[in-house]
């Protein structure tokens, strides 16, 4: 008895497997007319493999649907990545606005080596979330949106600003320890340790397997560039950009390949909030 009709010769074979492991005898006949083939099975054997055949027709609309809704996507505003690295980049606009450099309490918040040396490491942190100037800002807060917002692809919203602050401590420890650099303010070495971050993850987990050059080439690439944005102006600060990257690429590459669970993205960014909060109000007494 003929039991069904197609033209697609994957759904061909998965039919003809499923069958062969039945021991069900079958028999493909093209026709011409139409450009398909016209599966015949025997009468005794017709029951099951209707059977077999409609569940595997089943689970592969099951399988189809479930891609289907991971590839849909929702309003850009509403995917956490993109909505949390915009959301930072604003706060940073909000915090040049309330601590810049045209208020009394900006010298009390910047990066100032001499004052670390008398135990002043709100410092580290305030810093960072300053900047000297508006193409400072504007600057930084472009990249945030960028880097953050790739970082955060890979090890999720929370996780992205978690990094984002230790990459930016990292920097500016280097910048303490090795450069005789007095003052600096930005963060900019914690957008380096996003950079480190998103290339660090795909170095260690690339989405094609076979080809893992390609991340190591992108970030490779992103660096030299974004240094060589940075690298003309005299007040960069070489140093937290290094060392920021440095400690941003161990991160991602140690992260596990798919984002942690919302309990531990919802963790860390209180944790990150509470040592904001502290920097800044440290630096306001």
């Amino acid at each position: 008895m003929y039991l069904l009709s197609t033209s697609d010769i994957e759904w061909q074979r998965q039919s003809d497997a499923l069958l062969l492991s039945q021991h069900i005898p079958r028999r493909w006949h093209y026709q011409e007319s139409s450009v398909s083939f016209l599966l015949e099975v025997p009468d005794g054997h017709y029951d099951v493999a209707e059977y077999l055949l409609s569940q595997q027709y089943v689970e592969d609309l099951q399988r189809h649907a479930q891609r289907s809704r991971q590839t849909k996507s929702g309003p850009l505003l509403l995917e956490p990545a993109f909505a949390a690295s915009l959301s930072f980049a604003c706060l940073l606009a909000l915090l040049f606005a309330l601590f810049g450099p045209h208020t009394a309490t900006y010298r009390q918040m910047i990066f100032h080596a001499p004052a670390l040396g008398y135990g002043e490491w709100w410092r580290l942190i305030s810093a960072a979330l300053l900047h000297a100037d508006l193409p400072h800002l504007f600057g930084n807060a472009g990249f945030m949106l960028v880097l953050g917002w790739a970082a955060a692809e890979c090890v999720g919203a929370g996780y992205m600003l978690f990094f984002w602050l230790l990459t930016a401590l990292g920097g500016f420890a280097v910048s303490f320890g090795l450069s005789d650099i007095v003052n600096t303010v930005g963060s900019s070495g914690g957008l380096y340790g996003l950079l480190g971050v998103a290339g660090g993850h795909g170095i260690r987990h690339p989405r094609n397997p076979q080809d893992s050059r390609r991340p190591r080439l992108r970030v490779f690439g992103a660096v030299v560039l974004f240094l060589a944005f940075t690298a003309f102006s005299p007040r960069a600060n070489i140093y937290a950009h290094v060392g920021g990257f440095i400690v941003g690429l161990a991160l991602g590459y140690v992260s596990p390949k798919d984002k942690p669970k919302p309990f531990w993205q919802l963790s860390v960014f209180v944790v990150t909030v509470l040592v904001c909060g502290w920097g800044l109000l440290s630096a306001m007494r």
